[in-house]
């Protein structure tokens, strides 16, 4: 009788490692289930590889270390995501609360020293100040290409954004005038009918307003991106 054993008999005796199998199942189920999918998909990775070296009759080590490969990727981009989505939240709860506003201030750096009696409201979003100014010397100020006014102007003020203040009236003001200036608080916006004016509009609604207005002796300014 022959009892000499069958060389592939140890062969035959091998099977595929559970671990592994599940490793590359659960890492591939994370377009899914997300981290629900990686982190046990990486965990039988590294079992299942450990399991493959101390028993040679185990065999799967290639799908553990394909399973292993592709959590540690979805660990990556979802690093990623998370990075980015954190900083869209910090962007956007950081660019609202820059404000900056003054009101009546007598002279400000960033005006002609002509300028006085400033009131302003600045944010990423808008920009609005008037102040007092002699015509010529609002000129001498103006970068942009001034036209007369022909009908009347719409400009949106500093207290559109903030607190609402009324115009002061000029010590002959007529019933009309003060009906004008109460209008002009009550909508936030100044309205110039004798001066001079530049309008540039974006399509998104964004844009720049200015205009001088003779009868206060007052420069008005708008700007918003949008």
């Amino acid at each position: 009788m022959d009892n000499s054993k069958n060389p592939n008999e140890s062969l035959s005796a091998t099977h595929t490692s559970g671990l592994a199998i599940a490793s590359v199942v659960l890492s591939c189920l994370s377009v899914l289930v997300g981290p629900f999918g990686f982190f046990p998909g990486i965990i039988c990775g590294h079992l299942a590889r450990s399991e493959c070296r101390r028993n040679p009759a185990l065999t799967g080590a290639g799908f553990a270390l394909a399973g292993l490969i592709v959590g540690y990727i979805f660990v990556g981009v979802t690093a990623v995501m998370l990075t980015i989505g954190i900083l869209i939240m910090i962007g956007g709860v950081s660019s609202e609360p820059f404000v900056e506003t003054g009101e009546k201030v007598p002279s400000v750096d960033w005006l002609p020293d002509a300028a006085s009696n400033v009131s302003y409201y600045k944010s990423y979003r808008f920009t609005s100040y008037e102040f007092d100014i002699s015509e010529s010397d609002f000129i001498e100020w103006s970068r942009w290409e001034l036209s007369p006014i022909d009908e009347p102007f719409w400009v949106a003020r500093y207290c559109y954004f903030s607190a609402r203040d009324t115009p002061e009236p000029g010590p002959n003001a007529t019933d009309a005038e003060m009906r004008e200036l109460i209008e002009e608080r009550d909508s936030g916006e100044v309205i110039v009918t004798d001066g001079l004016y530049y309008l540039y509009e974006q399509s998104n609604g964004g844009g720049v307003w200015v205009a001088y207005d003779r009868k206060r002796a007052r420069g008005y300014f708008h700007s918003s991106p949008r």
